[in-house]
């Protein structure tokens, strides 16, 4: 396991986590056999894998560098060699292709600017390069070498899906595909999959945000219910249901960063209801909301907290409650 800090931990779970006792069962806490401190620095790690041949763990991380470390005879973690990969500058995964001779080659993924490339890890021979538009964009890649040859060429099938959102809530993915995997498509013997007959838009639920929705709650007025929602796309947004389906919705101001939780709460009675939003960069917003059709102004901002001192985007308030308190 590869975590936010740079550590690399080896668990060895031949053993149980668990046991039996009076018909109960008991949870142990795992702990890891050995931990590599720092491989990476203090950076994030991003990929892992384990190298069939040899045993070698073998990892990438925000570092910029390809790592390498191998157990002891103690079962101890031992640094091997740590390698600066100056062709991207965002590493993101790590695979090892067997071919049929045995050998073993390492094969690194990761970004160049907006370009996702693939590359060799030892003589940094780049295989192909796509363009995502953004390297935070949600994305999908595989590929395949060919299995009867040990030449190192270019993978003979290769797929990326690359998903962009916009602000009116609607998405587009774009599908990069290898020409290979066009005539296998094509060969299955219907024309659904040939160029031109694939089905290209769909539309699933309503569209409200642009990316991930982080948290969502009902806010429940006297007349009408609504759903706040917050997301990546650092909006929050109230939507008023009505028959089952969200007719109109409601922008509150936008955060500086990601909005990571979203809360509500309302006395009885109360024509009123007190919103709560938090996030990124340790911030909050407090609003009353209002939904009384002869209220102008539906939302009120009422206070905004910020944590003294410098955050960074990496500061976040994850979760907020609110509920009313009686005298």
């Amino acid at each position: 396991i590869g975590d936010s800090r740079g550590n690399i931990s080896f668990f060895n779970l031949t053993q149980p986590c668990w046991t039996i006792e009076d018909s109960s069962q008991q949870r142990q806490e795992q702990t890891p056999n050995s931990i590599l401190i720092k491989a990476h620095g203090k950076e994030h790690v991003t990929g892992l894998t384990v190298l069939k041949s040899t045993g070698a763990i073998t990892s990438v991380g925000n570092d910029g560098c390809l790592h390498q470390c191998i157990r002891d005879k103690f079962g101890k973690l031992q640094k091997m060699i740590s390698i600066p990969i100056p062709n991207v500058t965002g590493l993101r995964n790590v695979w090892n292709v067997s071919h049929p001779n045995g050998e073993e080659s390492v094969i690194l993924g990761g970004f160049l600017g907006n370009d996702f490339v693939l590359l060799d890890s030892i003589n940094g021979y780049e295989f192909l390069r796509i363009p995502t538009g953004g390297r935070q964009r949600r994305r999908d890649f595989f590929f395949s070498f060919p299995s009867n040859t040990a030449s190192f060429r270019c993978p003979n099938i290769y797929g990326m899906a690359n998903l962009t959102g916009h602000k009116d809530g609607c998405s587009e993915i774009d599908f990069h595909l290898s020409e290979s995997i066009i005539s296998t498509l094509a060969s299955m013997g219907t024309s659904h999959y040939a160029r031109g007959n694939i089905q290209t838009s769909y539309s699933i639920g309503s569209p409200v945000h642009a990316e991930t929705i982080n948290d969502a709650c009902w806010v429940e007025c006297a007349e009408s219910i609504y759903l706040l929602t917050g997301s990546n796309d650092c909006t929050v947004r109230l939507s008023k249901l009505e028959d089952n389906k969200f007719v109109s919705a409601i922008e509150l101001p936008p955060h500086e960063s990601c909005v990571r939780g979203v809360c509500s709460s309302r006395r009885p009675n109360a024509d009123s209801s007190l919103i709560v939003t938090c996030g990124g960069k340790l911030s909050m917003e407090v609003y009353i909301f209002n939904a009384s059709p002869e209220t102008s102004k539906q939302v009120s901002l009422l206070c905004s907290y910020r944590i003294l001192g410098t955050a960074s985007i990496d500061h976040r308030m994850n979760a907020v409650r609110a509920t009313p308190l009686h005298p």
